[in-house]
């Protein structure tokens, strides 16, 4: 018999409705339980922590409002105080800061601590907060706000502190170290920190991340932002106060490192034991994180590759001391673009040290290094020995296109450099302050090895300075150079130098070091306008110059042809010192102006606003017209190079100042010269010109001549002419005077009159007793007239020149006077001496006579002759 199947019945649903109505009825029993307690606790809970709070603290705990909770945090009970502040711990301040400001601090303690009246605040959270941590200069810290209270074990049951946990939500802490002169800002988003802080010994376990937004220590500060997430677990034994960490990872900015060692604070700071291991670090962002004063170059480049790291700090934080540190590093396929050029250096290796002390001085050492160019490559070493005043040191070997490493590393100073450079150079170099061991250390700087240049180009900037062609073998000895060839063309003008420079490293590095140089030079073509920064010939500019200083120089010269604004000159030949702004050039000869030259000058720039030339030359047959348009006519308008021709043969002394333009001052023009001038030719000189108008004498405008020979003088703004004969085509005369450079003339002339009567020459007359031609003197059967002319050139004025005949006639009575006493004496001594001579009448009125006429001759402008 078939029966119908029997349905199971449904148990288990029903089970479980009634499980979890058991389970919602308890969880809504506690929460109405939690409630009820929080609501009879709650005020005798927070009366009772913050006035044991405030007990146990040195500044008081400020609040807007306090909270008691139960369910927020179950299954621990919470004060939560609400914009919350405590002000900073600083004996004797009135007006303290703020140590503290948050908008919620939490302290939770077990909900079991309610019933039996003993509450232990097990943990603290502080959410939204601005901690200002300041450390004095004298070492006091203002966060050392707990004051120690003595109370019975009854008391301090009932209320403690044994936290085992710690969270700080979104605070931003701030610390200033007046004294170790520190200042960071960091921003925790989210820190925990958990152990048995109570203990006295615990393992502290802290997670968090945070962002480094500034650090500086003394004028070294980071660049730029450092993200930091760290796990670290570290065993606290606190009466010794060590902190040993037993597993410490960092991350920054995404770089991973661990570490390990140790931390013990004293009363002079933390005694740090740590080593640190960094592995793969993207170079990129090391470079990043160098301060700028050490990482100028870091804008420029962009920097792709791994390196290694390892490090060690030992020693004292605090107190003014830091620790020593010691980091090794090595890096592989290196890359740096320059990120305007868009050029790279690749395949660079290097492995290094760095190491600092405790006073933050280090060294620097890179013990090997490679890396190329396109077209270069280089390899060596380099140390940097102290920061503050450092010492360059290293060795180097490479071979380098110019044009592509000045693209890699642009120079200030050069505007291009194009060229082929090989070196082989160990150095060593100190450098930074200026105190007397810095200088003591410079002048032992070391500097070996050899340098070659080949088809070398180099453009200096702001400068009209080129050097083209360039080759050079230098030999550096120390603080030397041999240059054993240095050739080219520096701005138009080639050059061979050889010879050596002394103390050049110092003269280089310090301000007040010298450079002596000892050379040979020889030129082809050599352009002296050059040397004084511009070319006149195309910017139209005047010339400026300055003898540089520290610089002492002994050159013996060869040029085969040299050229100075309109000067020029061959086959030249001659020695060249320099010596505390004093350039002397000596035995200097030369083939120029159709003939030759030899001189010797000093050019004195001691003063910084002018330039003193001194010097002698000897002329032998130049060109007058030559030498009177190459030397701009000496600077003077009296006489110019148009208006003289002839055969020049002159020994000169001249002394003159130039200014910072290399302009003459007038005032200081000195010359003597002790001139010969054959077949000569005065063409249009304009005192000769307005003797001609004056006296109708064409023959005056172009006068020829064998032989002038005469000692001029330029002084005191004005060219003097003692008094000279010219023999001419036209007529002979005697001609002195002075022509000033303001164009104002004193002339005296005096001219034979039987030239003058044979020339068909006629005067203005003038009502005269000596008739139309003025004074007549006879000279040697021959008669003069004198002639002075004066004034500015476009007004002459023209008179006899009286003055003149009085000199005239007493220098012939004194002749005539000599030379009857000697006839007399010769022909006629024994009569002259007679007796009855001296008695005659006749010859003793004659006598009184002539002694009369002679008198009123002398004292009047009036005379007569005989």
């Amino acid at each position: 018999m078939n029966h119908p199947p029997i349905k199971p019945q449904k148990v288990w649903p029903r089970r479980a409705r009634r499980i979890l109505s058991m389970i919602l009825g308890v969880f809504f029993g506690i929460v109405v339980m939690l409630w009820i307690m929080g609501m009879l606790f709650e005020k005798d809970v927070i009366r009772y922590a913050t006035q044991k709070l405030n007990e146990r603290l040195r500044s008081e705990i400020i609040y807007e409002s306090a909270d008691f909770t139960l369910l927020k945090s179950f299954p621990f009970a919470s004060i939560a105080f609400k914009n919350v502040s405590c002000a900073e711990y600083i004996p004797g301040k009135t007006k303290p800061d703020n140590l503290f400001k948050a908008s919620y601090l939490y302290f939770q303690f077990n909900v079991i601590d309610l019933f039996s009246g003993n509450y232990s605040v097990k943990r603290i959270v502080l959410k939204e907060a601005d901690l200002n941590l300041v450390r004095s200069r004298s070492g006091d810290g203002n966060w050392e706000i707990y004051a120690p209270v003595h109370e019975n074990k009854e008391e301090k049951e009932k209320f403690r502190f044994q936290v085992s946990a710690v969270k700080l939500d979104r605070v931003r802490l701030s610390y200033r170290d007046r004294k170790d002169d520190i200042h960071a800002l960091l921003e925790v988003e989210e820190l925990f920190l958990g152990g048995n802080f109570t203990e006295d010994n615990y393992t502290l376990s802290a997670e968090g991340n945070f962002t480094l937004k500034r650090f500086s220590l003394r004028d070294v500060r980071l660049p730029g932002l450092l993200t930091l997430d760290a796990k670290t677990t570290l065993r606290v034994n606190r009466p010794s106060k060590k902190y040993e960490i037993t597993f410490g990872n960092l991350e920054v900015n995404g770089m991973e490192m661990t570490t390990e060692g140790s931390l013990r604070a004293n009363e002079d700071g933390l005694l740090t034991d740590l080593r640190i291991t960094g592995e793969k670090w993207k170079i990129g962002e090391i470079i990043d994180l160098i301060p700028d004063q050490y990482a100028g170059f870091r804008g420029n480049y962009e920097a792709e590759g791994e390196v290694n790291l390892k490090g060690e700090i030992r020693g004292m934080l605090g107190g003014g001391s830091f620790p020593e540190t010691s980091w090794n590093f090595s890096g592989e396929k290196i890359r740096f673009t320059a990120k305007k050029q868009k050029i790279s250096a690749t395949d660079i290796r290097f492995t290094g040290i760095l190491k600092t002390d405790a006073k933050g001085e280090g060294n620097l050492a890179i013990s090997s290094f490679f890396g190329r160019l396109p077209r270069s490559e280089a390899q060596g070493s380099f140390t940097v020995s102290g920061f503050a005043n450092p010492v360059y040191s290293g060795s180097i070997s490479a071979k380098c296109d110019l044009e592509e490493l000045h693209t890699f590393f642009p120079l200030d100073t050069l505007q291009k450099a194009e060229g082929n450079l090989a070196a082989e150079i160990r150095f060593s170099i100190p450098a930074g302050g200026g105190s007397k061991s810095v200088v003591n250390r410079l002048k032992n700087a070391s500097l070996k090895g050899r340098l070659f240049l080949s088809d070398a180009r180099i453009i200096i900037k702001h400068s009209p300075f080129l050097f083209e062609n360039l080759k050079s073998d230098l030999e550096f000895n120390e603080t030397d150079v041999l240059v054993r060839e240095l050739s080219g063309f520096f701005s138009g003008s080639d050059f061979r130098l050889r010879g050596e420079a002394f103390n050049l490293l110092p003269f280089l590095f310090l301000s007040d070091q010298s450079l002596q140089i000892q050379a040979d030079l020889e030129s082809r073509r050599f352009l002296a306008d050059r040397l004084f920064g511009v070319d006149q010939s195309k910017t139209g500019e005047d010339l400026s110059i300055q003898i540089p200083e520290h610089i002492s120089l002994r050159l013996n010269a060869s040029v085969e042809h040299l050229q100075f604004r309109k000067f020029e000159a061959k086959e030249i030949q001659g020695s060249v010192s320099l010596q505390n702004r004093v350039l002397a050039v000596s035995d200097v000869r030369m083939k120029t102006l159709g003939g030759s030259v030899f001189f010797s000058a000093v050019a004195d720039n001691t003063l910084p606003d002018k330039l003193a030339l001194s010097g002698s030359a000897l002329f032998n047959k130049v060109n007058v017209t030559d030498l009177f348009f190459r030397f701009n006519n000496f600077g003077q308008d009296a006489l110019k190079h148009e208006h003289i021709k002839g055969e020049l043969t002159a020994k000169a002394e001249f002394m003159l100042n130039l200014n910072e333009n290399l302009e003459t001052d007038l005032a200081s023009v000195f010359m003597k010269a002790d001139l010969e001038i054959d077949r000569g030719e005065l063409t249009e000189f304009e005192p000769l010109q307005a003797l001609a108008g004056w006296a109708r004498v064409e023959e005056l405008d172009q006068v020829r001549f064998a032989k002038l020979k005469n000692t001029v003088y330029i002084k005191n703004e004005a060219v003097l002419i003692p008094e000279m004969a010219i023999f001419s085509n036209a007529l002979d005369l005697n001609i002195a005077g002075e022509h000033r450079f303001d164009n104002t003339v004193e002339y005296g002339f005096n001219l034979f009159l039987g030239d003058i009567l044979a020339n068909k020459f006629r005067i203005n007359r003038r009502p005269d007793k000596q008739g139309e031609f003025g004074e007549l003197i006879p000279d040697k059967g021959r008669t003069r007239i004198f002639v002075r002319m004066h004034g500015p050139m476009d007004n002459l004025q023209f008179s006899y020149d009286k003055s003149a005949v009085k000199q005239k006639i007493q220098q012939d009575i004194s002749n005539e006077k000599q030379t009857l006493k000697q006839v007399w004496d010769t022909e006629f001594g024994k009569t002259s001496r007679d007796s009855s001579l001296k008695n005659d009448p006749y010859r003793k009125a004659k006598n009184e006579n002539r002694e009369q006429r002679k008198k009123t001759s002398s004292e009047s402008e009036e005379f007569e002759f005989e």
